[in-house]
């Protein structure tokens, strides 16, 4: 990715924080045409909520030809992505 808007995800995403989550998300998909790179580094919990949010994110920058990528992912979230299997589609960081 030579330009991406990078965006921090903090705390908890669970079904109480990811209406919010889907609203800040939404300006990613609006904002420009550039990648998203999501840095997990403060990211201490998701459940499936997030999951369905990031899924929805990914799947609106593949109609955009746009990609996303998660860095820095703590050991609990990552496994919680690759036990859906969903690690290659939601772009995990593989250095992590």
């Amino acid at each position: 990715m030579d330009t991406a808007l990078r965006f921090r995800l903090r705390g908890e995403i669970d079904v109480a924080t990811a209406p919010t989550l889907r609203e800040n998300l939404a300006v990613l998909v609006t904002a420009s045409g550039d990648d998203v790179i999501l840095d997990c580094h403060d990211l201490t919990f998701m459940d499936s909520s997030g999951i369905h949010e990031l899924i929805a994110l990914r799947q609106a920058l593949d109609v955009q030809g746009r990609s996303m990528s998660m860095i820095n992912l703590n050991g609990g979230v990552r496994r919680v992505i690759e036990v859906c299997g969903l690690a290659e589609f939601l772009g995990l960081d593989t250095d992590d």
